[in-house]
């Protein structure tokens, strides 16, 4: 429960930032440890996050809607190495990275644009 209240509430942190401030981009390549959805209350469709290890650090890597991820082609397994852009948040010595893009072997999924809007809009 700790860990879903902390992911609900830095998404509504990060929906406040400004473009100057959410204007760096961490790039960081990685294997995914696991793949969790998760559920807010204001939307009806599953959420997906996951745990993305890129050498000694780890990261919790904000993705999106299921349905929006899905529908682009990219199927997120445990243990498959990937690229991923995005915008770092640290709070509690936890480091959660909204994603602007994933990239897997031969598939790019766009996710957010350069302020971090969601391209899929507001589901």
């Amino acid at each position: 429960m700790r860990s879903f209240l902390f992911i609900f509430f830095s998404f509504f942190f990060f929906l406040t930032l400004t473009k100057s401030s959410a204007s760096e981009i961490l790039t960081v390549q990685g294997q995914i440890a696991s793949v969790q959805r998760y559920n807010l209350v204001t939307k009806p469709a599953p959420y997906i996050q996951f745990i993305l290890k890129a050498n000694d650090e780890e990261f919790t890597v904000d993705v999106g809607p299921e349905w929006y991820v899905h529908s682009q082609g990219l199927f997120l397994i445990p243990r498959e190495e990937i690229e991923v852009q995005g915008f770092l948040i640290e709070e509690e010595g936890r480091k959660i990275l909204f994603a602007k893009e994933i990239k897997q072997e031969t598939t790019t999924l766009r996710i957010r644009d350069e302020s971090g809007k969601p391209l899929w809009g507001f589901d």
